[in-house]
């Protein structure tokens, strides 16, 4: 019986495995890769710590990890045509890693194990994994780049999936007044033109790029943070509601840090106050 990763849901998902990956294995571990991971496997050199055995043809995260959309004929097809599609592609032979519970995913009949879900993800992940793989001890936050004293670049990335996540427009106009002695950046996922002050990317490693000449991130979204965390970069997490905060998906060097802030009811003095301890 064999142990593979089958990282069948979002970007941010695999991303933390690969960080867990990075700072803990003493080797490659078997992955099947879905289609629509393939540009962010590539663009980390996912190779160095992966070995793809297989693929598998979702172009989109499945619908079994995205109930409160099937809500309609069109989204219950997707369910049974991604079931389907796991169920042709899983061998009874391995136990498939997933990156989160799924019941709907116990109609395949395969060995499915998965990650813990009372503590912080990271140290979950590395407990599965280190069932199965050969990993040094857990350590929470590996060597950051420092944040010195003096002029820092700043890259605030203020998109989100969900709308009632994304960076305030005007939380954005006065960090950027607030901390004019530093370089700060807002960058935007888009093919469109943007104004002189306001950066574009529209791939993953354009993404990375952008992260790597930054000495701190400041993000809404997972996706960036989980980035800059694989990245070994300092982050800073703005959350626009506490509905949207999960401590067991933070980053361990958010949790180490405290580099993270609550947004509500304007409170705009909170997180720049909190902004002000980590800059000077």
């Amino acid at each position: 019986m064999s142990a593979v990763y089958l990282p069948i849901r979002s970007f941010g998902d695999f991303i933390i495995t690969a960080s867990v990956l990075k700072q803990h294995a003493f080797e490659k571990v078997p992955v099947i890769i879905p289609q629509y991971l393939k540009n962010i496997y590539n663009a980390i050199h996912a190779d160095d710590y992966f070995d793809i055995t297989g693929e598998i043809s979702f172009t989109d995260q499945p619908a079994f990890f995205e109930m409160y959309k099937v809500r309609d004929m069109a989204n219950l097809r997707r369910l049974i045509r991604d079931l389907m599609t796991t169920i042709r592609s899983l061998s009874k032979a391995n136990t498939y890693l997933l990156d989160y519970s799924s019941n709907r995913m116990l109609y395949t009949g395969a060995k499915l194990r998965w990650p813990s879900k009372s503590e912080n993800i990271y140290q979950a992940k590395h407990e599965l994994l280190l069932q199965y793989f050969d990993l040094k001890s857990y350590r929470p936050v590996a060597e950051f780049t420092p944040l010195n004293s003096g002029q820092k670049r700043i890259l605030i990335l203020p998109d989100s999936r969900i709308p009632s996540k994304r960076i305030n427009e005007k939380l954005i106009e006065l960090i950027i007044n607030e901390f004019s002695n530093h370089k700060v950046h807002q960058a935007l996922f888009t093919k469109n033109a943007l104004p002189e002050n306001v950066l574009a990317y529209n791939s993953f490693e354009q993404l990375l790029q952008l992260i790597a000449d930054h000495d701190l991130v400041i993000s809404a979204e997972s996706l960036p943070y989980h980035l800059a965390n694989f990245c070994n970069k300092p982050h800073f997490v703005v959350y626009n509601n506490s509905r949207h905060f999960k401590s067991t998906f933070m980053t361990p060097f958010m949790q180490q840090n405290s580099f993270y802030a609550f947004f509500e009811q304007n409170n705009y003095k909170t997180v720049l106050n909190k902004l002000n301890e980590i800059l000077f």
